[in-house]
């Protein structure tokens, strides 16, 4: 097989491979982001040759076999039957490399004749990555290598995959792939786990007495022990993986863990331990915890003047970086998929380079330079990282001003690689849509897409939701809307007279996943469908809502409008750019007054209210406003984030 020039279709891609592989068994690495298929192609090529075998690289989400761990499967008819398994004892393959690479030469010693389908770990960007592919090539030596690359994306660590002189196929995503979420990959692993510990044992061992290795937590620390993911090794080499279910300190001095696992031969001898954890009943990775360590370092004084204001609302934390009296530039944080959203792009100079290579989505007021000025520098962080997709969502011209931007600079030494930026531009009742390249002369048409309740984006665990305001030019605002999650209604259980148990957890797997049908079995003895057990014992845990408001008239219908769309949010950022003496001045600039901000809180019913974009002219009575703002909320009892108190 000659190495690539072009892509092919997954379809064709597909084809060419299982040719090749009837032909003669061969090593093929399999190389691609999360969700890219890399598994599915597997799948899909296992039938092909006579012996096909699977080694899988990937602790954190792996296809089969025992998660925290490298996994060698032989093809079995429909599946992948696990043959042996090498304990990692976490799922972060970029942070244990050096074990991996251990753990995967080990694998491939024990690994039958024939195909030998390599299946990598999703990392394709950063140092990580770039160590890791190179790394894991010289060990595994594979005969060829398949990119699978997303559409409109360009080859990831390409200079690192030229240097690899192997025969390469790049190909496009096939159909049905699809970047899973973190919560699905979190039920996948925790499915496998538990599969693993189907015929466990109970077993109790003495942590100071055994060897310890990886990053344990130190013996004194009982409470850190506690959920991690070991791995037991007798003198003979027998190697189980366990869960530690307790841990407590003994008469004697010394640490008694608990422990769920497979039964070894011997006595165990050796104990392994790393990050990997079961926690809220699932498989996440914990922070290792290491003895001896250095003092912390002192918080250090304020980055600048203008500090940021930084508030937690369930699971999301929200950072107005340049501060109350700076350009608005909102950052978002998603804990649980590690994503950030920004609001407006302003001064980014303040913007946390790890942030802004996270950054998937970018939602602009408008076009003002204090609101989008801040683009060049977004632009100047992706350079540095991968060119994946970010989107910009804004008023109508956003494309033509992003687009002004790129082209006002040279771009002859990047190539194809410059960053990619999907913009959808607000025209009421639809988005209207196309895709910019730092150094493509012409954009590339998307679909429009229609604008359904004001909702710009829908996505698993949030949605966005807009509404057009008036500034002298249209101004949109903003809200985030967390997807509701599920809990079990405690006094609907007490009322059903059903235990507590296991089957509550496989109720409401099967809510989230829509199976309704599933049977589960009650601890009584019944086996009922989940459908009507979770419309009765299951209730939508509440959501935080935020909303964004920035440069806009006071006028009824910009009251109206922000009113609803803001309506219960848990959070309100909103303006307030002059005070009440300065009234005419608000006018004249289309801007809210302090008095205006907080009777448009008080009327929306939200729980708190974070003011900002505060005129400089007011940087030595910032109290003033504060008061003011207070005054206009009257009896609503909410409560009002200062830059002093967040």
């Amino acid at each position: 097989m000659s190495i690539n020039a072009s892509r092919q279709s997954f379809a064709k891609g597909l084809q060419r491979l299982r040719q090749e592989l009837e032909h003669k068994p061969a090593r093929v690495l399999l190389f691609g982001p999360p969700g890219s298929g890399k598994s599915t192609l597997a799948a899909l090529l296992a039938p092909i040759p006579e012996r096909c075998h699977c080694l899988n690289l990937d602790p954190g989400s792996p296809s089969f076999g025992v998660p925290a761990a490298l996994n060698l499967g032989t093809w079995c008819k429909t599946h992948w039957q696990p043959l042996a398994f090498e304990p990692l004892c976490s799922l972060d393959a970029a942070r244990f490399r050096l074990p991996l690479l251990e753990a995967a030469k080990a694998l491939l010693a024990q690994a039958p004749a024939g195909t030998l389908l390599l299946d990598m770990p999703g990392l394709v960007r950063g140092v990580a990555a770039a160590e890791l592919l190179c790394a894991l090539t010289r060990t595994l030596q594979p005969d060829w290598l398949v990119n699978l690359i997303p559409d409109g994306a360009t080859t990831c660590l390409p200079d690192e995959l030229r240097s690899l002189d192997l025969p390469q196929l790049d190909l496009r995503l096939a159909d049905q792939s699809r970047t899973p979420t973190r919560k699905e990959r979190r039920d996948q692993r925790t499915l496998l786990w538990r599969k693993y510990l189907g015929n466990a044992v109970e077993l109790c061992v003495d942590a100071a007495e055994l060897v310890r290795l990886g990053t344990p937590p130190p013996l004194d620390l009982a409470s850190a022990w506690q959920g991690r993911i070991v791995a037991l090794s007798d003198r003979r080499g027998t190697t189980a993986m366990a869960e530690i279910r307790a841990a407590r300190h003994t008469a004697s001095g010394g640490l008694q863990l608990q422990l769920c696992g497979p039964a070894l031969t011997g006595s165990p001898h050796r104990l392994t331990v790393r990050d990997a954890v079961v926690d809220n009943g699932g498989l996440s990775t914990r922070e290792p915890v290491r003895p001896n360590r250095l003092p912390s370092r002192p918080v250090p004084a304020p980055r600048y003047a203008g500090e940021s204001l930084r508030i937690k609302v369930a699971g999301v934390e929200a950072e107005l970086i340049n501060g109350v009296f700076g350009d608005p530039l909102l950052l978002l944080s998603l804990q649980q998929s590690r994503r950030c959203l920004l609001f407006d792009l302003g001064n980014t100079r303040h913007l946390p380079l790890r942030c802004a290579h996270r950054v998937t989505d970018v939602f602009i007021s408008h076009a003002h330079l204090d609101h989008i000025g801040g683009f060049i520098g977004l632009l100047r962080a992706r350079l540095v990282s991968d060119n994946s997709l970010c989107r910009l969502y804004g008023p109508p011209g956003l494309a033509g001003h992003i687009a002004g931007m790129l082209r006002g600079m040279l771009w002859d030494r990047i190539d194809d690689r410059g960053p990619l930026f999907d913009i959808h531009e607000w025209q009421g009742d639809r988005l209207v849509c196309c895709r910019l390249q730092a150094g493509i002369e012409n954009p590339q048409a998307l679909p429009d897409r229609p604008i359904i309740d004001g909702i710009l984006l829908a996505e698993d665990d949030f949605r966005i939701r807009a509404t057009e305001l008036d500034h002298g030019t249209p101004v949109l605002a903003y809200a985030f809307e967390p997807t509701p999650d599920w809990q079990v209604d405690t006094a609907a259980l007490a009322r059903s007279a059903l235990p507590h148990g296991p089957w509550l957890g496989q109720l409401l797997e099967a809510w989230r996943e829509d199976d309704l049908q599933r049977p589960l079995q009650l601890p009584d003895g019944r086996r009922l469908a989940a459908g009507p057990l979770a419309q009765q014992l299951l209730v939508a845990k509440p959501v935080a809502r935020l909303a964004y408001a920035t440069d806009l008239a006071d006028t009824p219908d910009n009251r109206r409008r922000l009113t609803a769309l803001a309506r219960d949010a848990d959070t309100l950022f909103c303006e307030a750019c002059f005070t009440r003496n300065d009234e005419t001045r608000a006018r004249e600039h289309s801007h809210l007054t302090t008095r205006a901000c907080g009777e448009i809180a008080a009327m929306a019913g939200v729980r708190q209210l974070v003011p900002f974009h505060f005129s400089k002219r007011y940087e030595e009575h910032e109290d003033e406003l504060y008061n003011e703002i207070r005054q206009a909320t009257g009896d609503s009892q909410i409560e009002l984030v200062t830059a002093g108190s967040a």
